[in-house]
């Protein structure tokens, strides 16, 4: 299991990379997720350059995760605004010409705007990003709006695919279910019908228990920060939490 810990943070400044050096005392790189909604979108003219020359000092030094922070933008930050089509395929290419821009090489998250769109217009989004890059440096991510066939077909088609872990902790809700059982079973679907298991990434895992769960290969995180305010670090060994 690999946790990438996201947050409005920049790249190699943040404690957690040094400290996990330390505490792990091997040639493991720090995992990070990072959100191009932050980086460019809502960052100053003056933070976006002293991000880019961040990251360009620190590239080789983590495993990223570029997230599109679509779901962010439209359920969190600005969720009171209509978009319309043509403003999320001006957002899907100004995101991909971002990490065009700044030479951008690991692996980031398709812009997942089911909630907006539905699911047509997102498999048009796909094709357009499919367009400009490999589809195993690309992350897909599945809604409910997909349905459970669309879950098969994503995951036998695709070499890395996401779960959506807010939204389906709100589905789960719904359901009268918990989040837990619910990725459970999706997470046991996929293994029962495909015939090579993808890369399965829980984006936004905000729950530990979640990280016990098998079968899936990536996770990311915004708990971390609590060690911020707490002076403690989580780490993770086995899908089991601790702090130092």
């Amino acid at each position: 299991m690999n946790l990438h810990f996201a947050g409005n943070i920049e790249p190699g400044l943040s404690w957690v990379s040094y400290v996990a050096h330390k505490v792990l005392q091997d040639d493991r790189k720090p995992n990070i997720l990072e959100s191009y909604f932050y980086c460019d979108i809502k960052n100053s003219v003056k933070g976006k350059e002293r991000w880019i020359s961040n990251y360009h000092k620190t590239k080789e030094l983590c495993n990223w995760i570029m997230d599109s922070g679509i779901f962010t933008m439209i359920l969190g930050a600005e969720k009171d605004r209509n978009y319309s089509d043509t403003e999320i395929i001006n957002y899907t290419k100004q995101y991909l010409k971002f990490l065009k821009d700044i030479d951008y090489q690991q692996t980031f998250v398709e812009v997942d705007a089911h909630k907006i769109s539905g699911v047509k217009f997102v498999h048009q989004l796909r094709k357009l990003t499919l367009e400009q890059y490999p589809a195993d440096q690309c992350i897909f991510v599945w809604h409910t709006e997909e349905g459970i066939d669309g879950l098969i077909e994503m995951a036998n088609k695709y070499p890395y695919i996401a779960l959506g872990c807010i939204a389906l902790a709100r589905e789960s809700k719904r359901l009268g279910d918990n989040t837990f059982n619910l990725v459970r079973r999706l997470l046991y679907t996929i293994k029962k019908n495909t015939k090579k298991l993808p890369k399965i990434h829980l984006l936004g895992c905000s729950t530990a228990k979640l990280l016990q769960l098998p079968f899936y290969y990536s996770a990311d995180s915004t708990s971390w920060l609590a060690g911020i305010r707490f002076n403690s670090m989580p780490y993770f060994i086995n899908g089991i939490s601790n702090y130092l």
